[in-house]
């Protein structure tokens, strides 16, 4: 079992095609979409431009 800080900060994918569970309300923060880039600095990610991060695509 997750932390709830832990899961907070998650990112689901490679989930099969279909209906999937409501990430959002089991406390991750949703599914990580076929060419979404999350930018991840030392102290946190996001998604969105930022040329300075390193750069994690969903593919």
């Amino acid at each position: 079992m997750l932390l709830p800080a832990v899961k907070a900060k998650m990112w689901l994918c490679g989930y099969q095609p279909g209906p999937k569970p409501n990430a959002q309300a089991d406390g991750f923060q949703g599914f990580g979409q076929r060419g979404q880039r999350f930018y991840v600095s030392r102290n946190r990610v996001t998604t969105g431009h930022c040329s300075t991060n390193a750069t994690v695509a969903v593919v």
